[in-house]
């Protein structure tokens, strides 16, 4: 309404340096204002083109819908009263976050230090200092989720451990067909125990490290007696997977997918070890028994696509990606 150029016709008539007056007392504030001096300076320097604007206020052409030059001017002063605000709010919140981005803290920390010592001054950092600020927050904006995931954190962690089991449980709430629901169920073990043990290692606490360790080795016992013992039912191996399977995914959340290089390479070897067993034990059932190859297929088929579905989610949350070209200081490497 303020900027209604019917709205100033009826106040000013076409009297356009009276409304010219009146909006810069708006624009640049009173003259105690910390920004007084900059704020003037800047509706000066626009002098121009706001006198090409108002002055169509005293003639008989029509009146335009805005005035953008002035509403801009006015704008300007409102974001740089509350960027000081706003920018320390940041700040505060980039440092102090669980898991802190280093490039983040390259901008913050500074940003945080500099705000700090005009307020022990007593003094208001300048325009320009607050739109150079500014600036230097975009590359919080730009932080992605790839790059969360190529450094590896607690949040991000939390983050896809809580999103896989939900998805999960509510995909293993369906009711047909029975085969799949089995699967579903299965998946849904194995991603609330990575949440699980994702939310007890974020704690850095000794009771997550234990626990994932005697996970860890219940896994490995499981597949080992599956190995020794015949007549193992196959959930029991299965199960040993999963387990296994479970805490590598958390490491691999938890430490990066560069980080996960090497444990990528020692599951691809495990899975290959576990198909090839799997195809001898196959062979030498269907010499045994003298089964169909298509009654085999069924009867086994699905455990086997839960085991490759299971070996599959532990590669790719530790698969190895390339580095950032960004160098930790911010520069190309």
């Amino acid at each position: 309404m303020l900027l209604a150029p019917e709205r100033l016709r009826q106040l000013h008539g076409a009297d356009w340096q009276t409304a010219h007056d009146e909006l810069q007392k708006v624009a640049v504030g009173p003259a105690t204002g910390p920004h007084f001096a900059d704020l003037t300076a800047g509706w000066q320097a626009k002098a121009s083109d706001l006198e090409r604007e108002l002055k169509v206020l005293g003639s008989d052409k029509p009146l335009p819908r805005t005035f953008p030059c002035a509403a801009e001017r006015i704008a300007y002063r409102i974001s740089t009263e509350l960027l000081p605000a706003e920018l320390a709010a940041l700040a505060t919140a980039v440092v102090e976050e669980p898991d802190p981005v280093p490039r983040g803290l390259q901008w913050a920390e500074p940003t945080r230090t500099e705000l700090r010592g005009h307020g022990a001054k007593g003094t208001q950092p300048t325009a320009a200092d607050l739109d150079r600020l500014l600036d230097g927050s975009a590359d919080i904006g730009r932080q992605t989720i790839t790059q969360e995931a190529e450094r590896g954190s607690d949040t991000f962690t939390r983050t896809v451990s809580h999103a896989a089991a939900t998805l999960t449980a509510t995909a293993a709430s369906v009711k047909k067909p029975q085969a799949v629901i089995g699967l579903f169920k299965a998946l849904r073990g194995y991603a609330l125990l990575v949440w699980v043990l994702g939310n007890f290692l974020a704690g850095k606490s000794s009771t997550g490290r234990n626990l994932t360790s005697l996970i860890l080795g219940v896994g490995g016992a499981l597949l080992a007696l599956a190995v020794i013992v015949p007549g193992i039912p196959m959930v029991v191996p299965l199960v040993g997977v999963v387990l296994i399977l479970a805490v590598a995914s958390i490491a691999s959340l938890s430490q990066g997918k560069l980080a996960g290089k090497q444990l990528t390479r020692r599951l691809v070897l495990v899975a290959a070890v576990v198909a090839l067993a799997l195809v001898g034990l196959l062979v030498q059932k269907l010499a045994h028994d003298k089964q169909s190859l298509r009654d085999l297929l069924l009867d086994w088929g699905l455990r086997l696509f839960l085991v490759l579905v299971v070996v599959g989610v532990g590669w790719f949350l530790g698969r190895p990606a390339k580095k950032d070209a960004t160098a930790p200081g911010g520069g190309q490497t």
